[in-house]
């Protein structure tokens, strides 16, 4: 189980976004964060993406940190964020009965 976290702005927020980086909250200890890879995306803006593993079960606590973390950013302005639980395959599998 890992979250997938996105977010968005558009490039007149790109400086702001980039200062307030540094002032985030820290991740929970127990969280393994692989990025934020970004990219621009013509006629959208600045897209960010980053996946944070965990053992599942610290899930609820694991939400939270990430959560507070894109919560965070809310005063730049056109910024917007996704906070996602994604199952492995074998999990997923075993959720349907067929693992």
């Amino acid at each position: 189980m890992v979250i997938i976290g996105m977010a968005s702005f558009p490039p007149n927020s790109a400086t702001e976004a980039g200062k307030s980086f540094p002032k985030l909250p820290s991740l929970a200890d127990f969280i393994t964060r692989k990025g934020p890879y970004v990219s621009s995306v013509e006629g959208e803006g600045i897209q960010t993406i980053s996946v944070y593993e965990f053992d599942n079960s610290k899930m609820a606590e694991a939400m939270i940190s990430v959560g507070n973390y894109y919560a965070a950013m809310m005063d730049i302005p056109g910024y917007t964020y996704s906070v996602k639980v994604y199952n492995e395959i074998q999990e997923a599998l075993n959720m349907i009965g067929l693992g």
